[in-house]
């Protein structure tokens, strides 16, 4: 083979072993979106049956010593239905989302907001979910798609489990009270 002919080769194997390199920086460096607890609601994307593709690497959520409370809804379409892993490395668990009415199948609902869609009884969801403190992943897989369609969103939030002060308050005015009458009977008795 003569220098001209090694050139090329050279080239392309020097091209290939770049694009490699960048391919691979960039596969490595895809990470879970963080989830805020109380924060906005975050959109996930799919294409067909699987592992939800936007984002690639699903979320993450630390959770506070109150816990917290993880809602998932499809979006926009009936007939989405998923399931979602929680894993915060010691006690994994799945859930599937609420199953839908095969009567609806396929309607467009215009629900193109999180309350919007929480609040269509028809799409499928999975509402409540509490996580104890921790780091948590959440992966979510797509188990069935609505007919005539192939792609989709959905929408998932953190919110807070903890007990609101005005509640615990409530609570322990009715311990009191609970005390205050197991009291007065044990003297009349």
């Amino acid at each position: 083979m003569n220098m001209l002919q090694a050139r090329p080769r050279r080239l392309l194997t020097a091209a290939a072993i770049a694009a490699a390199a960048v391919l691979g920086t960039q596969a490595a460096s895809a990470a879970p979106v963080t989830l805020t607890v109380d924060g906005a609601y975050e959109i996930f994307g799919f294409s067909g049956l699987g592992a939800i593709t936007s984002p690639a690497d699903g979320y993450q959520v630390t959770v506070g010593a109150g816990g917290a409370l993880i809602d998932v809804v499809d979006c926009c379409i009936v007939g989405d239905e998923f399931d979602v892993t929680f894993d915060d490395g010691a006690s994994p668990f799945t859930l599937s989302s609420s199953a839908i009415n095969p009567a609806d199948d396929g309607v467009n609902t215009g629900a193109i907001t999180m309350p919007d869609a929480l609040a269509d009884g028809r799409l499928s969801s999975l509402v409540g979910v509490y996580l104890s403190p921790g780091l948590w992943d959440i992966d979510i897989v797509l188990t069935r798609v609505a007919a005539g369609t192939s792609f989709g969103d959905g929408f998932i939030q953190a919110r807070s489990a903890a007990v609101s002060e005005p509640a615990l308050l409530a609570l322990f005015g009715l311990g009191l009270l609970g005390i205050g009458v197991a009291a007065q009977r044990r003297r009349g008795d």
